[in-house]
C-alpha cells in the first residue's frame, strides 16, 4: 500500500480542508394523540368554512398548506403526484362544484378539499395574439384601435403583419404574435386563459379584455381533452406537539450524555434502535451538508472541533441531531492513514489488472484466433463498428482511447 501511495500521491491531493461527521437523528414524530388533536382542529375549521362569507378568504387565512389556493386547473396526474390516494382522487373528480371532500391524509397534512370548478378542457392550445395596451392610452382609445385591427383581420388582413406592426406585447410582437403551445396550467391572466381553453373557437379571432388592455386572440389548434379540477385545500400540518418534542428532547439528551465516543455512538444506536449515518466529506464554505438541509451551523462547528468531539443540535424544526467528527482532512496531499481504504481498493484493482493481462497473454501465445483466446479466458468476442480516433468508444466498455489508438496502429487481421 505504501509503495502505491508514494508513487501516486497526487491522486490523493485535495484543494480544501474537509470534515466527515457521524450522526444520529431523533425525529419529532407525531404521536397518535398529536394526530387526533390535529384532525380535531381541521374538523372545527371545516364547520367554520361552511358558514364563511368567503370560502377562498377563509382558506387563505386558515389553511397551513402552501398550495391551499390553486390558481390553475389540474388533471388527475397533479393530485396523484401530490401523494393523494387514488380513491381520494376519484372522490375529488366525482364531487360536485361547491362540495367539500375530506378530511383525508396526504403527505404531511390532514386536508379537506373544496371543489371550486370541474370542467372538461383541451390539454393544449396553439394560439397567437395582438395586444393593444391600456398603459399608454385610455381604455376607450385602446378599444377603438383593437376593434379596428380585429375588423381588418376578419376582412382578410394578414394577422402576422398586423401583430408585428401594432402588438405591444414585447414577448411575441416580433414573431407575429405567436404564443406557441400552452396548457391550462400556463400562467396567463384569467380572461385570456378562459378564452383559449373554455370560450374561444379555433380559427375565429376575437377581442378579449384584460388588465393589460385588449387582446385580439386567435386559437390556431387544440389538442386532447381531459377533465380538470380547480380546488382549494383547507389543511392542517401534521407535526409533533410541544409535549412530544420535549419528550424526544429528553431522550436525545440522555443519549448524548451516555454515549460519548465514536465507538459508543455505534453501540448505543444499535442498542436503542437508531441508525448512525455518515456524511460525505464537506468543506467550510458549503451552505449545507448533502442530505442535511439547514445544516450550516453543523459545518461551522465541525471546523472548530477536534476529531471525536460530539455536539447536540436542536436548532432544526423537525428533529434533533447528535453528531461527532469522524475525520478531518487538511488541504494538500492526504496521509496514507486517511486514504488507506481508497489505496487498498486501487492496489487490488491494479493487481487484478496484472493478473488478467498475464492470463490474456498466455491465452494469446502462438498466434491463436480471437475466438480461441476468448474461450480460454471464459469470455466472448464482441464487435465494434465505426471506431475512430475521433470517437474512441468501445461498446460495453466505454471510452477507451488507448485501446482504439492501439487498434488503429495494428494491421488488418492483426491481433494486439
Amino acid at each position: 500500500l505504501k509503495a502505491y501511495y508514494n508513487k501516486h500521491k497526487n491522486k490523493f491531493k485535495q484543494n480544501e480542508s474537509t470534515r466527515v461527521l457521524e450522526y444520529v437523528v431523533f425525529p419529532f414524530t407525531p404521536t397518535a394523540s398529536d394526530s387526533a388533536e390535529i384532525m380535531g382542529k381541521l374538523r372545527e375549521d371545516m364547520a367554520k368554512l361552511a358558514t364563511a362569507k368567503s370560502d377562498s378568504a377563509f382558506i387563505a387565512v386558515r389553511s397551513e398548506d402552501p398550495e391551499r389556493i390553486t390558481r390553475a386547473f389540474q388533471t388527475r396526474t397533479y393530485f396523484y403526484e401530490s401523494g393523494i390516494d387514488s380513491s381520494i382522487v376519484d372522490s375529488l373528480f366525482n364531487a360536485a362544484a361547491g362540495s367539500v371532500v375530506g378530511p383525508y391524509e396526504k403527505p404531511n397534512f390532514y386536508t379537506a378539499t373544496l371543489i371550486k370548478e370541474r370542467v372538461k378542457m383541451p390539454d393544449s392550445a396553439d394560439a397567437r395574439h395582438i395586444l393593444v395596451s391600456n398603459q399608454i392610452r385610455s381604455m376607450d382609445s385602446a378599444r377603438l384601435l383593437a376593434d379596428s385591427i380585429l375588423t381588418a383581420i376578419k376582412g382578410g388582413a394578414d394577422f402576422t403583419a398586423l401583430a408585428q406592426q401594432y402588438s405591444e406585447d414585447p414577448g411575441s410582437a416580433s414573431t407575429g404574435g405567436e404564443l406557441g403551445w400552452s396548457t391550462p396550467q400556463t400562467d396567463y391572466v384569467k380572461p385570456f386563459k378562459d378564452f383559449i381553453f373554455r370560450n374561444g373557437q379555433v380559427g375565429v379571432p376575437s377581442l378579449v379584455e384584460t388588465a393589460y388592455g385588449f387582446h385580439i386572440i386567435e386559437i390556431k389548434e387544440l389538442k386532447g381533452r381531459s377533465e380538470y379540477l380547480l380546488a382549494y385545500n383547507l389543511s392542517r400540518f401534521i407535526d409533533a406537539s410541544s409535549a412530544t418534542a420535549d419528550s424526544i428532547d429528553r431522550i436525545a439528551n440522555e443519549f448524548f450524555n451516555t454515549y460519548t465516543t465514536l465507538e459508543d455512538l455505534a453501540a448505543g444506536a444499535a442498542e436503542k434502535g437508531y441508525v448512525v449515518r455518515t456524511t460525505p466529506p464537506f468543506g467550510l464554505n458549503q451552505y449545507d451538508i448533502p442530505g442535511l438541509a439547514e445544516s450550516r451551523n453543523m459545518i461551522t462547528w465541525a471546523f472548530g472541533a477536534a476529531t471525536g468531539e460530539f455536539n447536540y443540535f436542536n436548532t432544526f424544526s423537525d428533529r434533533i441531531i447528535i453528531a461527532a467528527v469522524q475525520s478531518s482532512r487538511d488541504k494538500g496531499i492526504a496521509s496514507l492513514e486517511d486514504v488507506e481504504d481508497q489505496v487498498r481498493v486501487e492496489v487490488i484493482r491494479e493487481k487484478k489488472g496484472v493478473m488478467l493481462a498475464a492470463k490474456l497473454e498466455a491465452a494469446a501465445a502462438g498466434g491463436k484466433d480471437l475466438n480461441t483466446i476468448a474461450s480460454s479466458v471464459q469470455s466472448a468476442v464482441k464487435s465494434s463498428t465505426n471506431a475512430s480516433l475521433g470517437t474512441p468508444y468501445a461498446p460495453g466498455i466505454g471510452l477507451e482511447p488507448a485501446v482504439v489508438g492501439q487498434v488503429m496502429a495494428t494491421a488488418q487481421d492483426g491481433t494486439t
